[in-house]
């Protein structure tokens, strides 16, 4: 409700951010393919697995209203210190790069 006011100038000034996870092989849910009854696979609708599950790589973002920020890599599990830092070293020169202020922007 605080924000159903808003007008588009006060989103410009909203600085989002997450992560995800990127798998290099394959996916971690279920893949389903459409056959008919009785129909076999064929090669290209089988992906390959890796033991234990393969490599990933984790990965912070940030975005504006038009542009994008800085990417960096998040080794192992997060923590307090480690966020600070991609914030300090990622975030900060984005909002920089951007023409923003600390003071100019909502971080989301």
């Amino acid at each position: 409700m605080k924000y159903q006011n808003w007008i588009v100038e006060d989103w410009k000034r909203v600085i989002w951010s997450d992560e995800t996870k990127i798998n290099r092989i394959g996916s971690d849910g279920k893949q389903w393919v459409w056959k008919q009854v009785g129909q076999g696979l064929i090669d290209h609708e089988v992906q390959g697995t890796v033991q234990f599950g393969g490599e990933n790589i984790i990965i912070w973002g940030c975005m504006g209203w038009d542009e994008i920020g800085r990417l960096a890599e998040v080794e192992g599990k997060m923590n307090a210190d480690q966020y600070v830092s991609i914030l300090e070293d990622n975030l900060l020169p984005s909002l920089e790069e951007s023409g923003f202020s600390t003071e100019d922007v909502i971080f989301q």
